[in-house]
């Protein structure tokens, strides 16, 4: 995957139908109607790893489109600690 400091991490299709057990032009036709946030680069499609996270987050958390206040998701070291 690259990573572009304007874009974040790029996720080439292939490798995102992969992980999601899903046909690549079924994602190539999410990202060509906006299901998905992606940039297309020439003919390729790329998601856009990072905006695909905030977007889950916010349905996880019920904050569609707003974003506003939500504070930021972090772990302390020592909770890692326990888990290992």
């Amino acid at each position: 995957m690259a990573e572009l400091p304007a874009l974040g991490e790029l996720i080439p299709v292939k490798d995102f139908a992969a992980a999601t057990d899903s046909h690549p032009r079924t994602i190539q036709r999410l990202c060509r109607d906006g299901e998905l946030p992606s940039v297309r680069v020439g003919a390729k499609w790329f998601i856009l790893g990072n905006e695909l996270l905030t977007d889950a987050r916010a349905r996880v958390l019920g904050t569609e489109g707003d974003l506003d206040g939500l504070a930021p998701y972090t772990v302390a070291d020592n909770e890692f600690e326990e888990i290992l």
